[in-house]
């Protein structure tokens, strides 16, 4: 999940205290858990190391959609992936 402006107290309360997520803080506006039923991994972070990630600078590129959130699937290996795309394709 990308928080555009950095983790504000009011969205780390609504993610901590009302939506009872147990995020663990892993450095500055990271927050991360391992804990959550049904998810293997949920972090959120800063859109500022979302660029820094994917572009190598921590301004995200004017000329891109803002991503609101992202999210991973996991599959068995590599060969697995393109009949899970086709699966979430034909899903609706």
């Amino acid at each position: 999940m990308v928080d555009q402006t950095g983790l504000s107290t009011i969205s780390l309360e609504l993610f901590v205290e009302t939506l009872g997520l147990p995020l663990e803080g892993h450095g500055g506006d990271c927050y991360h858990s391992e804990q959550i039923a049904g998810c293997k991994s949920l972090g959120i972070w800063p859109l500022s190391q979302t660029a820094e990630a994917c572009f190598g600078t921590a301004h995200w590129p004017v000329e891109r959609p803002v991503p609101q959130v992202s999210i991973e699937f996991d599959v068995a290996d590599a060969a697995a992936v393109d009949p899970a795309a086709r699966e979430l394709e034909q899903a609706e």
